[in-house]
């Protein structure tokens, strides 16, 4: 496993218009609208019973793709502090592996999101016995290819200190953490200082709602200290620490610190993280012994901040409706890219045009069909087989992902989730 990011061989990071700066692409989620219209997917209600006798429930959303692949691994979303299943970042990154023949579970931590009214406890980073349950009561039908687990923030700190604690018994396929706070204590007080009050006032007042919904079994004294909490600090000192056995806050944050786990991880996980992170200090990653554990793949851009979901902000899902998903990326033989380049004119075309040209002959050196000619309507190609190929057309049958740069993240989890597996193959 290649131990720095400049063996993935990925293209350089170009801040999208008009998230620039690290500050920007972190607001960034917070203002673009969530994509909850699966469509044309498939989603449906999952319910995980936790085994603690407290009656709690947790909840997730199962989504099931259009043209599904079957020697995909089930890729499981955790989200992090004050999210759920309908996060800007968790739709995003759904939406990215639906398209590409993923089954995704979406899941709530508890009492997050739609697990709040069924759960009267709460989530915190060392609550992996409830990640451990979820796992066992996955159905055998959707892990027969194994299980890939991608947590973000609190989640990803969650899931990084599960898989220290499982070492080489943990079911996990593969894994990877999107900007988690490994050291607990350290980021604690970063998130103290002046220059990061908006992201705290946003995090401690989602603390704050989300702990005295409905649904959560909490004394008058207990309520009080929630409403009164004046940092996330104070929250984990007055409120969790108690509740759950700790002494105080620093004491819960250094028992429940990812960094403490790592070494013990036997499973191949990816940790990114941004070096211009305004959330998480890249120096709590510089400072980890990487080279003890070759389990681990660090990735730290010096300029792209991968906050949760930036990597997909601004991209457009290929067409559902395109005719060549389900059969042509599915066969040996048609998972190149869609589009290749002309060495003749410089330009993008389909791949078919070359295999198939007009007449059903096959062999493409000559499909000259596909040859654009100028067209009057300025920053457009036609194609006398297909019509206009501009940036906003596309041919039948293309995909639109493959021609477009693929961002950071998607070209880092590609190593993992694509990895083959024994069993049947699926007919072309």
């Amino acid at each position: 496993m290649p131990q720095s990011i400049d063996s993935l061989d990925l293209p350089p990071f170009r801040p999208r218009f008009p998230w620039w700066g690290a500050d920007l692409q972190t607001l960034a989620i917070l203002w673009q609208p969530a994509m909850s219209d699966m469509a044309p997917h498939a989603s449906e209600r999952v319910c995980f019973p936790m085994a603690d006798r407290s009656g709690d429930i947790l909840l997730g959303m199962l989504d099931k793709p259009q043209w599904p692949d079957d020697a995909r691994p089930l890729v499981i979303l955790v989200h992090g502090l004050t999210g759920c299943e309908d996060s800007v970042y968790i739709l995003s990154a759904a939406h990215h592996l639906l398209y590409r023949g993923y089954t995704v579970l979406r899941l709530n931590v508890r009492g997050a999101g739609p697990s709040r009214p069924y759960c009267g406890e709460h989530y915190h980073v060392g609550r992996t016995a409830d990640f451990r349950r979820v796992l066992q009561q996955i159905p055998d039908d959707l892990k027969q290819n194994g299980i890939v687990a991608i947590g973000y923030s609190l989640g990803g700190a969650m899931l990084l200190k599960y898989l220290g604690e499982e070492g080489s018994f943990s079911p996990l396929r593969a894994a990877a953490s999107i900007c988690a706070p490994i050291d607990l204590l350290r980021n604690g007080h970063h998130m103290l200082r002046p220059r990061n009050w908006l992201y705290h006032s946003y995090i401690l007042n989602g603390l704050k709602t989300e702990t005295l919904a409905e649904g959560a079994r909490l004394s008058d004294e207990e309520r009080e200290i929630v409403r009164t909490a004046r940092s996330v600090y104070d929250y984990d000192d007055r409120f969790i620490s108690p509740r759950y056995g700790f002494r105080d806050a620093e004491d819960y944050y250094e028992l429940c610190a990812p960094v403490h786990f790592m070494a013990e991880i036997r499973v191949p996980t990816m940790v990114l993280a941004a070096c211009d992170d305004p959330w998480i200090p890249i120096e709590h990653y510089r400072d980890f012994q990487w080279s003890d554990n070759q389990w681990l793949l660090p990735v730290m851009p010096e300029t792209a901040t991968l906050s949760p979901a930036l990597s997909m902000v601004g991209r457009r899902p290929p067409d559902p409706g395109q005719p060549s998903a389900p059969a042509a990326f599915r066969s040996g033989a048609a998972r190149q890219r869609a589009f290749v380049l002309c060495p003749a004119r410089r330009h993008r075309r389909h791949a078919a045009c070359h295999a198939r040209p007009p007449g059903g002959a096959e062999g493409g050196a000559s499909a000259r069909h596909c040859h654009p000619r100028p067209d009057r309507r300025r920053g457009q190609r036609l194609c006398a087989q297909h019509g206009p190929t501009s940036a906003g057309s596309r041919p039948p049958g293309a995909a639109s992902e493959p021609a477009r740069r693929r961002s950071v993240a998607a070209r880092v989890w590609r190593p993992l989730l694509c990895r083959p597996q024994p069993g049947p193959s699926r007919p072309a």
